[in-house]
């Protein structure tokens, strides 16, 4: 009939994405057992996305770091975000030895993140976080998905920068909230560098087409770097070659070396 083809693609799909969180799944529970976290910027990729369908599921995740400005364009110009900040800002407190040993959870809304609440972009509205159809964090079509509006609902540690309002005589500095970024989900305005923290490995899936020159990039430094590297090479592209290059280089320098 006309719509076994879909009815294929449907189970193909279904199938291919159980294998994918299986396999996420198993990154983020070594993860856990060794202490490794995960860095999130404003811009979250697939990857992260399947992290946060693991927690979901109830499987054990690693620690999630986010660092982000709190007055990022695409967080201002969205009413609920900004009242998350806002939410998180007035419930601060000085970073001290009993506020971390007593501090208790504030809670937050969950609007956001409810596609029967937060209607503002079609797709979300319908089908949530299981199906959209942008393939970059495009601000014209990613308008109003929460995805660009709070893309960590399951985050641990969270550095948020922000800019102080400029008011002669306050006791205490507050957010200046009319400020806002002059990009979209600025990866540059939070000024933070994870290597300061700890060595970077770097987990690499995607698609056999798209940001090509950005994996490249991205995977020549971290072998330059002698950084980690996890390279998922079940798709055709940059990621293909690499992991045929490892495995050539891997026969090499085994017990029992293949000779050139």
């Amino acid at each position: 009939s006309a719509n076994q083809p879909d009815k294929l693609i449907d189970i193909v799909n279904d199938v291919l994405e159980k294998k994918i969180v299986t396999m996420v799944g198993n990154i983020t529970a070594a993860a856990f057992r060794t202490n490794v976290w995960t860095f999130t910027g404003p811009r979250i990729s697939n990857f992260e996305i399947f992290i946060q369908h693991c927690l979901e599921t109830g499987e054990a995740g690693a620690f999630r770091l986010v660092a982000a400005h709190m007055q990022d364009k695409a967080y201002m110009e969205c009413a609920e975000a900004k009242q998350l900040m806002k939410d998180l800002f007035v419930s601060s407190q000085g970073l001290s030895a009993e506020a971390v040993s007593e501090m208790s959870p504030v809670l937050l809304s969950s609007s956001l993140w409810d596609p029967a609440v937060n209607i503002a972009h079609e797709e979300f509205a319908q089908s949530g976080y299981e199906y959209w159809s942008f393939v970059s964090l495009d601000q014209q079509t990613t308008a109003g998905h929460p995805i660009v509006q709070w893309p960590w609902p399951h985050g641990d540690l969270f550095l948020f920068f922000y800019r102080e309002e400029n008011i002669r005589g306050a006791v205490e500095a507050d957010v200046d909230w009319d400020f806002a970024t002059v990009n979209w989900l600025d990866e540059e305005a939070a000024n933070f560098s994870p290597q300061a923290f700890a060595p970077m490995c770097s987990v690499c899936i995607g698609s056999p087409t798209l940001g090509q020159y950005e994996i490249k990039k991205q995977l020549l430094q971290n072998i330059q770097r002698a950084c980690p590297l996890v390279i998922i090479d079940n798709t055709s592209g940059i990621l293909k070659q690499l992991g045929t290059a490892v495995q050539d280089i891997q026969r090499i320098w085994d017990a029992a070396p293949h000779t050139a």
